[in-house]
């Protein structure tokens, strides 16, 4: 990681510096300017050294994108959802108050339901946990 870091300032400092001689070139004055032949040199350098960076760019950006995809493979969840026929006991965690601090009424935005199997003797279920989130509907002085 170092060594790119090192990389990555060198470039910018050779970048700075091609960036200074432009200027120079521009803003100089005329018997400072640069020869055709010289601007086409430079313009060659310019391109070799643009391509050079947009391959890197890409190789990190392929590196990146397979790491984000072997972590999207390994958090995948290893079960299927419930079984609709299921017979469901929802159970709702309220609020204590609907009513904020400034004395506004607040209402239902949505909810968190997180699901679980349960079993009796000869009989499933499954318990709905649902966690409602609340919002100030307006504020009216």
């Amino acid at each position: 990681m170092d060594a790119k870091v090192q990389h990555l300032s060198i470039l910018t400092q050779k970048y700075e510096h091609e960036l200074a001689l432009f200027k120079r070139h521009k803003f100089a004055q005329k018997n400072e300017h640069l020869t055709t032949k010289q601007i086409h040199l430079w313009d060659e350098a310019v391109e070799e050294d643009i391509a050079a960076v947009d391959l890197e760019l890409e190789r990190l950006n392929a590196d990146k994108t397979d790491a984000a995809t072997q972590k999207a493979k390994t958090n995948k969840p290893k079960r299927r959802p419930l079984p609709d026929h299921l017979h469901t006991i929802r159970i709702e965690h309220e609020p204590a108050s609907t009513q904020c601090a400034c004395g506004c009424q607040l209402r239902r935005i949505g909810e968190d339901v997180s699901e679980k199997l349960h079993f009796r003797p000869a009989q499933f279920y499954k318990n709905s946990m649902c966690v409602v989130n609340g919002s100030v509907i307006s504020v009216t002085p």
